[in-house]
């Protein structure tokens, strides 16, 4: 999936690419939220690892908060967030 300039990016894309990456983490977890919640400390970090190769993104360790991480719907707007930048 194509990565939206960051001027173009949405919530919509966002959610969509983390739903799919998640797919991959957590393949019998149909509930995108549930899947982040059930991920490991492991599982966490190739998850985080993931998504900043996949958005072409860093996140800072700062960001990574349980409320963050707490959600895709939370997680995808701190990736908006962070490609406004």
């Amino acid at each position: 999936m194509p990565i939206p300039d960051a001027s173009t990016l949405t919530s919509a894309d966002v959610i969509a690419g983390l739903r799919a990456l998640l797919t991959q983490c957590v393949p019998d977890e149909p509930d995108a939220d549930a899947a982040i919640r059930s991920l490991d400390s492991l599982g966490l970090v190739e998850f985080i690892v993931a998504v900043e190769r996949h958005f072409q993104l860093e996140i800072p360790d700062t960001e990574l908060s349980d409320q963050s991480l707490g959600s895709v719907a939370a997680l995808a707007d701190l990736l908006v967030r962070l490609r406004g930048r």
